[in-house]
């Protein structure tokens, strides 16, 4: 979607919230073959590479650490 939508926020409310395509609605990709699975794997590639699960799962223990104190009092 980031690359399809190139980022676009009221494109994205549309697909997301409504379901719909948003009227006269054009694809952000205007390369002659498209979006191709090289492009999209490179763009995938740069979100995994920016998402850390360390800290996701030190965030989620921290939660469950707070959520287990506030049950046992």
């Amino acid at each position: 979607m980031l690359t399809i939508f190139g980022g676009r926020v009221n494109d994205l409310e549309s697909i997301l919230i409504e379901e719909r395509i948003p009227d006269r609605w054009e694809s952000r990709i205007r390369k002659r073959m498209g979006l191709t699975f090289a492009a999209f794997n490179f763009t995938v590639f740069k979100v995994e590479r920016g998402i850390d699960e360390k800290k996701y799962k030190a965030m989620i223990a921290a939660e469950a650490a707070a959520c287990t104190a506030s049950d046992a009092k």
